[in-house]
């Protein structure tokens, strides 16, 4: 007993301690880690050029269809149902051929010496930044060389500040049912529109231009010009090539 308290015998006096310097360098140097490995990410991001089209654009093409719609962009298969282009795609970057049309003159798309049916203009807009572009669509129906019918979407670019051939572009977009399923089908545009052109935060540091096609392709919707369409008719499709 001591200054009248018992002593149980099973009581200790509890110590705190504190962090040593040892654990407080350990954080400092985790924290030192992280922010060096956050500056060389940032560096490499600011000095690597993220893009390699002439144009120095990010963004692309956006087609979304059902998922029995083959998608081509000119004569090149690229998917089915919802597809994503690139720029790089677009314009042939890093020696890859290009599935734009450089130019304004549309009369190849459907072969040498296709006729003109049926045309009708979509959606036309502009977008100013650091790239500006005027652009436009429009549906064109042809009657190739040997008869058959050929349906495509047109998208029209200007870029009035670049230099060279992708000054002035197309992007002619074919959509197709697939197989037996393809007779008497025409393919009909839903939502056409352009995102911005900007700048934009890191890491793009580039002008992105995106451009949404979503295509919906109907029975019995073909245009006036083409008198009585039989049943049987089908567009003309592209050889099926994977990419």
């Amino acid at each position: 007993m001591k200054n009248g308290f018992a002593n149980t015998g099973d009581e200790t006096p509890s110590v705190q301690t504190q962090p040593g310097w040892s654990g407080k360098l350990g954080v400092w140097l985790l924290l030192g880690a992280v922010f060096t490995a956050f500056a060389l990410v940032t560096w490499i991001v600011l000095t690597t050029p993220l893009t390699r089209n002439e144009l120095g654009l990010l963004g692309g093409l956006n087609v979304e269809a059902s998922e029995d719609t083959l998608v081509f962009v000119g004569d090149r298969y690229i998917g089915t149902g919802k597809v994503e282009i690139s720029w790089n795609d677009l314009l042939g970057a890093a020696g890859r051929p290009p599935l734009a049309v450089p130019g304004d003159k549309d009369t190849q798309l459907a072969g040498p010496d296709a006729e003109l049916v049926w045309s009708q203009q979509g959606p036309q807009g502009a977008n100013r930044g650091p790239q500006d572009v005027d652009y436009s669509f429009r549906q064109q129906l042809y009657r190739r060389a040997d008869g058959q019918f050929d349906q495509l979407f047109v998208i029209d670019c200007s870029f009035p500040k670049a230099e060279g051939q992708w000054r002035q572009l197309l992007i002619p977009v074919r959509g197709r049912k697939q197989g037996a399923a393809a007779a008497g089908y025409f393919p009909q545009p839903g939502l056409q529109g352009a995102g911005n052109v900007s700048r934009g935060m890191i890491p793009s540091r580039r002008d992105a231009a995106t451009f949404q096609l979503k295509l919906q392709v109907r029975k019995g919707t073909w245009p006036k010009a083409v008198q009585e369409p039989t049943a049987d008719l089908v567009l003309w499709q592209p050889e099926r090539a994977e990419k």
